[in-house]
């Protein structure tokens, strides 16, 4: 056997060939642990209720549970009014909120837990009026 032979099967490059597949192996473990966690998606729902303004926020009262947005448009027969209250936030001058005050909306956005005040915020994408008096 030639010397450079003997040099590759001395016993501490042994070990240094048995840590490879250990290494790999913590690696492909620990990828996958954290690609594997769930992650967190916003979905965008949409809500019905009464458009209400108290103190210069505004708000949606009587309003029915969040459904997925994309299926609110086809339910809006079907969706009656409940006993939620939603606190609207983000850019709502952007919908003239003022224009359907006390008006029945369908609004859609994003929600957030309020946990300082138990109440959840909509972070609004679209609000359509949908009719002049709400019940």
């Amino acid at each position: 056997m030639d010397s450079a032979y003997k040099n590759l099967f001395r016993p501490r490059e042994l070990r240094k060939i048995k840590l490879i597949p250990r290494v790999g192996l913590l690696l492909a473990i620990t990828t996958t642990a954290v690609f594997a966690q769930p992650k967190s998606k916003m979905e965008v729902v949409g809500i019905i209720g009464c458009l209400a303004e108290t103190d210069g926020e505004w708000h949606l009262t009587k309003a029915s549970k969040p459904v997925p947005a994309s299926t609110i448009d086809n339910e809006l027969a079907k969706t009656s009014l409940g006993n939620n209250d939603y606190h609207l936030i983000g850019t709502l001058q952007e919908f003239n909120p003022s224009k359907h005050k006390g008006h029945k909306v369908r609004v859609k956005g994003l929600l957030t837990e309020n946990t300082t005040n138990n109440r959840s915020n909509l972070n609004l994408t679209s609000l359509k009026h949908l009719t002049p008096n709400c019940p």
